[in-house]
């Protein structure tokens, strides 16, 4: 018996058409992983046929990137929101706090997003891993850039190595956005202050 074809989807706009191939592939590499993304099970999926598929997307490789890419811009678009490269005067601590409640939530509202971002599937291509290898490198960048400057405005954290304490805090964040990706349930205001005491307990009070 051979398996049904998805209903034949409603004629939509190409860039409407586009998001909806995105979010197929971007469900089926976290569910699945890279090798379980085929054209065919994709145009399935969206019920459409293959050459709406390359209209789209010219290959598999390129529906692939803009999907990762896709993805990393709306990672970062929240990163800039919430803990911009310039924080101005505001309170390192209350900062922090602040950063972490958005990403939490960012984190509740797109999972898969951060899934991908976080921790790649086995079998992700050489080239895709470079890129994540990359974006989290800046990343960390961003977080020791940031830790310079509240180290700046607290009397007492200067003892404290900035690279060190940066990748502290980016172990603590990611591990907040993991239990939450776990457990959608988790009350966040207690992540919250779980963290702050970590950080209370590195001297920035």
């Amino acid at each position: 018996m051979t398996a049904s074809r998805a209903v034949p989807a409603r004629r939509m706009p190409m860039d409407e058409r586009r998001r909806q191939l995105l979010d197929i592939t971007l469900r089926i590499v976290v569910e699945e992983g890279f090798g379980a993304v085929h054209a065919q099970r994709i145009a399935d999926e969206a019920g459409v046929t293959k050459p709406i598929l390359y209209r789209a997307f010219p290959s598999l490789a390129a529906l692939q990137l803009a999907m990762l890419r896709r993805e990393q811009r709306r990672v970062e678009s929240v990163l800039d929101r919430v803990a911009p490269a310039d924080p101005g005067e505001r309170d390192p601590r209350e900062m922090l706090e602040a950063s972490l409640a958005g990403i939490l939530e960012a984190a509740a509202q797109r999972p898969l997003t951060w899934r991908l971002v976080l921790h790649p599937p086995e079998g992700t291509p050489k080239v895709v891993r470079a890129l994540i290898d990359r974006r989290r490198r800046a990343l960390l960048e961003r977080t020791r850039s940031l830790v310079q400057w509240g180290s700046d405005a607290v009397p007492g954290a200067k003892a404290i190595d900035d690279e060190l304490l940066a990748r502290v805090l980016l172990a603590i964040f990611i591990e907040h956005v993991q239990v939450v990706l776990d457990d959608p349930q988790t009350d966040r205001d207690a992540l919250l202050r779980a963290s702050g005491a970590v950080v209370d307990g590195l001297s920035w009070r």
